[in-house]
């Protein structure tokens, strides 16, 4: 925790955080629980998901607060969380842990110094921990849903919250319109370039090493769950309460989203991420400077020969529109991916003459691309406008 601390894992947010404890605090205070402090934390990355630590804590991954649209939604996960608190199940996990010995028995296997009775024996042990651990997302489920009906009365959102857990991205479709800012009068977009690649595996193998990977699951099947509760919340009045939205905290989050992602090279979700952003706040012209910070990052790891070090070929989970960008990264070449940036800050809608970070990044495009009397009109302006020279 010190080190993902230090390494500034975990987000910093007043407001965010004055937010989060103001729920926790509703769920606390309406339910007689053992689990009284507990603390709050949002991690960077961008997985749509939230654990529970056995200190107390809970971490809300920035990846969920962007696809999470209601208060309500975000109430029922965190209820879930603190459920997992209150039974002690993280605890009990550690406990089984140290009792089983499974650590030991996965190193003298990867060490091939296990007998085939042992190896058997390491099944068995693995296949129980997966089934205790999907027993306890249960539990969690149900005593969740207690918690979260104790204070709101929605009856719609846990559903929700749970059909978007794990997701990838935003499931809706925009499809070509994503790429309409690479699309130029004198240089259509090529949409061959958002053509599959037939290296690029869409499908886990159903097998880990010797262990089917279905019983390796440590969570059940969301429609298994989302039934468990359905079947309870059928029970319930159906209500209609207008839910509480947090656009607020969704739009930032997906901000943040872009900077995590590239920050950690997961290029295709960060440019993912910033197209629909430009696609959803089309006059925003801070959304093209991430655009071509992304665009030249990508560039230069391409033309050095490192963009193959970060690219990854499993896509299981991806919408469409994740893939059709997954694709495209791909297929281009960092010679049409800086001349799409060239393009693309030639056009007064997205490029920003007051902002220095523009002028900078059209000089850098055009030195790239040789055109170095271009470069130097550019820094003409820059100096015209803001009074101080660019080497």
């Amino acid at each position: 925790m010190i080190k993902l601390i230090g390494a500034g894992q975990f987000f910093d947010d007043a407001n965010l955080s004055t937010y989060l404890n103001e729920i926790k605090k509703k769920l606390l205070d309406s339910n007689d629980l053992k689990t009284n402090h507990i603390h709050l934390i949002v991690d960077r990355s961008y997985m749509v998901n939230a654990k529970a630590l056995g200190n107390c804590s809970i971490i809300i991954n920035n990846g969920l607060l962007s696809v999470l649209d209601t208060e309500e939604e975000l109430a029922y996960v965190i209820a879930h969380e603190i459920a997992h608190l209150e039974l002690d199940h993280i605890y009990e996990k550690v406990i089984r842990a140290k009792e089983s010995d499974i650590n030991e028995d996965a190193r003298r296997i990867l060490l091939g110094e296990a007998k085939r009775e042992q190896m058997d024996e390491f099944k068995e042990k693995v296949y129980y921990t997966a089934s205790y651990n999907r027993q306890l997302e249960k539990e969690a489920d149900s005593l969740g849903l207690h918690l979260y009906l104790n204070v709101y009365r929605n009856t719609t959102a846990p559903l929700n919250a749970l059909s978007k857990l794990k997701m990838i991205g935003n499931h809706s479709t925009l499809a070509e319109e994503l790429f309409r800012p690479f699309n130029f009068k004198k240089n259509p977009f090529d949409f061959h370039l958002l053509r599959e690649d037939i290296s690029i595996f869409s499908k886990e193998s159903d097998r880990v090493l010797f262990l089917a990977r279905d019983s390796l699951l440590s969570h059940p099947e969301m429609e298994e769950r989302k039934n468990a509760l359905s079947e309870r919340l059928s029970k319930l009045e159906r209500d209609t309460i207008v839910q509480q939205k947090i656009d607020w905290i969704s739009q930032s989050s997906k901000y943040e989203n872009v900077f995590y992602s590239s920050e950690k090279k997961f290029y295709a979700l960060a440019l993912y991420e910033a197209l629909r952003l430009k696609h959803e706040y089309p006059r925003d012209k801070e959304i093209s400077t991430y655009i071509i910070q992304l665009l030249h990052k990508l560039h230069d790891d391409k033309r050095d020969g490192l963009f193959e070090l970060y690219f990854s070929r499993y896509t299981k989970g991806y919408p469409q529109d994740l893939l059709m960008v997954h694709n495209f990264i791909r297929n281009i070449s960092y010679q049409e991916l800086i001349g799409i940036s060239y393009n693309y800050l030639g056009l007064t809608r997205n490029f920003d003459a007051d902002n220095s970070e523009h002028y900078k990044l059209l000089i850098s495009t055009c030195e790239k691309m040789n055109q170095e009397k271009q470069a130097d009109l550019i820094r003409q302006a820059y100096f015209q406008k803001f009074k101080t020279k660019l080497e």
